[in-house]
């Protein structure tokens, strides 16, 4: 008995988690979590969840579409979960459905190589399970699981002229964090064939954190921020406890700005500034835990660690998912005692420019925490395929405490999508591709202009021209170039003036004869037209007005998308465009001025 127990310790010793946990053993890591009451509610649900889990079917194959990326996520968010769970319980009911579910995956034909991302996430989720759970593996579990990581990722990683390797998007961030994994997992068993794919990964993994650059605007938007940052974190924190790699050596600039970046988009309505193909769930995101603590950025978390003090009610809000459960249990590995410093003083107007430029307009009253206002403006162009673009150039969010009045109609269901328009006609991005045949993709259902009910130019780039100061926080922009035929000179100014009201000001010139300009106000609030220069927002309890101060009488409608979108667009019933439309004079020039505000009461003189 005494020499099988000693055999077991030396077993132990010598596998100790490489992939992701900092402690120096599973037992380090149990101290570490069970002792930390802020990870209670979080540790009290990922019990329940892999209670739960224990009662399902294991994954089977099955596509959705051309991906098999659903079923990749469940087999990883269960291989965490479960794997945790054992860790932290000790119990071996859990341990055991976690290696069902690797065995089952590591049975399939294949991972889907047609879709890589689908191969890098069942990558990740059997090499950090072999990882995690590699004493209570038998030798062959082990070996059927190398086995399954050789000849369905290693084995069919494309060559470099394959898109994923140069992608300055989330295929490169995802697909290079799931193949570094592998090669980790396999490096002693077959060192050749490793070796020269980390060199290629190590060469091309700049592409990635290229989106981040200059000023760490997420040019995917926040949700595939989170998507993209989460595996490069997987990536680079691997490879810091399996080789003892300083993470700071392999990031940019950028990238750090990257994390300041996401937290700038968390809004004051506890919302994402979901612009491109993002919806507006504010996200715990694990990815800032990590970046707070190895890339220098402290308090990038606050909002994720505040959300973590009550999962339940979180989870409640926006819906299980399954990349929530990784999400949940990433941040659990990356919890640390010195985490969840105060959220950074950020400046009235921070501007980002990039691949796609972004700017974000605040104002916090110190005096009155409740008085708060906060808008988000995009520029850049509709012809960017690595964007997950719309045509919304100009187009803007806007908040007042907390409650968010112009809104972006967010993103559609690509699966249900693509079969009407196909894969290719989904992801084309020029000029009469069948994407901007989606309602909610056009520039008629964005926060913008249209000239003569026209949409804008993908080709035409917009570009922040002019930023204000902490005392006057504006930006104006040069729209010029998506409007491209339709005017001379198109402008858009957007000013906060007070903790309590924004102004929207649009300027054009030579505009064409007989064209009309229409200033639209997407919102899911209630509607009504008091006047005919005021226009009241009802939503949440809350009133808000919109204040026509120039021209004196637009013609003003509404659109209700619910009415207007195709069979197969996802529903949104309370999405309503509001269309302010009036004449340029005989010279073709234009001037709209519009104002958001919280007094019924107008900034300027509003008699008709």
């Amino acid at each position: 008995m005494l020499l099988m127990l000693a055999a077991f310790s030396v077993a132990q010793a010598q596998h100790d988690p490489r992939l992701l946990i900092e402690d120096e053993s599973w037992s380090a890591y149990r101290t570490r979590v069970m002792a930390d009451d802020r990870l209670t509610s979080l540790r009290l649900w990922m019990k329940d969840e892999a209670n739960r889990m224990l009662e399902q079917p294991v994954s089977v194959r099955e596509l959705e579409g051309i991906r098999l990326l659903t079923v990749a996520r469940r087999v990883l968010s269960r291989v965490l979960v479960l794997s945790q769970t054992y860790h932290l319980t000790g119990d071996d009911r859990y341990a055991s459905r976690a290696i069902e579910e690797m065995l089952a995956a590591a049975r399939f034909e294949d991972w889907n190589p047609d879709v890589m991302l689908d191969v890098a996430t069942f990558a990740t989720a059997l090499s950090l399970g072999h990882d995690w759970l590699h004493d209570v593996l038998t030798p062959s579990q082990r070996h059927e699981i190398r086995q399954a990581l050789k000849t369905r990722a290693l084995d069919v990683y494309p060559p470099t002229d394959h898109f994923l390797w140069t992608s300055s998007n989330n295929w490169n961030q995802v697909c290079l964090g799931g193949l570094t994994l592998t090669c980790l997992i396999l490096e002693e068993e077959f060192p050749d064939q490793t070796a020269a794919m980390m060199e290629q990964a190590r060469a091309h993994w700049h592409h990635g954190l290229q989106s981040f650059e200059p000023d760490g605007v997420p040019f995917e938007g926040p949700g595939y921020w989170s998507y993209g940052a989460s595996y490069t974190a997987i990536m680079f924190a691997a490879l810091q406890t399996a080789k003892g790699e300083d993470p700071r050596e392999h990031v940019t600039e950028g990238s750090r700005k990257g994390a300041t970046w996401r937290l700038l988009l968390d809004t004051t309505s506890d919302s994402w500034y979901n612009f491109a193909d993002n919806i507006e769930s504010l996200r715990i995101e694990p990815a800032l835990i990590w970046f707070a603590r190895h890339l220098d950025r402290p308090g990038v978390d606050a909002n994720t660690w505040k959300l973590l003090q009550d999962v339940p009610a979180y989870i409640e809000r926006i819906g299980p998912r399954e990349a929530l459960r990784t999400r949940l249990s990433l941040a659990l590995v990356w919890s640390g005692p010195g985490d969840g410093a105060p959220r950074p003083q950020i400046p009235r107007v921070m501007i980002g420019d990039g691949v796609v430029p972004v700017t974000v307009l605040q104002w916090r009253d110190p005096a009155n925490p409740a008085a708060h206002a906060y808008v988000g403006i995009k520029g850049g162009k509709a012809n960017m395929p690595q964007t997950h673009a719309h045509m919304d150039m100009g187009s803007f969010i806007a908040e007042l405490r907390g409650v968010r009045w112009s809104v972006d109609p967010g993103r559609e269901m690509y699966g249900d999508v693509e079969k009407h328009i196909g894969h290719r006609g989904m992801w084309l991005f020029g000029p009469g591709s069948p994407r901007w045949t989606l309602t909610r993709y056009q520039s008629l259902w964005h926060s913008t202009l249209t000239i003569a009910g026209a949409i804008q130019d993908v080709n035409g780039r917009a570009e922040f021209t002019r930023v204000g100061s902490e005392k006057q926080p504006f930006v104006e922009m040069d729209l010029t170039p998506v409007y491209s035929g339709q005017a001379q000179t198109v402008r858009r100014r957007v000013e906060i003036l007070s903790p309590h009201a924004i102004q929207f000001t649009d300027r054009l010139t030579g505009v064409r004869l007989g064209d009309s300009v229409t200033s639209i106000w997407m919102t899911d609030a209630n509607v009504t037209v008091e006047t005919p220069r005021r226009i009241r927002l009802d939503k949440q309890g809350r009133t808000a007005w919109l204040h026509i101060n120039q021209p004196t009488r637009p013609t003003i409608s509404t659109r209700r998308f619910e009415d207007l979108r195709q069979d197969y667009e996802r529903p949104d019933p309370n999405l309503v465009a509001i269309d302010l439309t009036s004449a340029p004079d005989d010279a073709g020039r234009h001037a709209f001025v519009l104002t958001l505000s919280e007094s019924p009461q107008p900034h300027h003189d509003e008699s008709d």
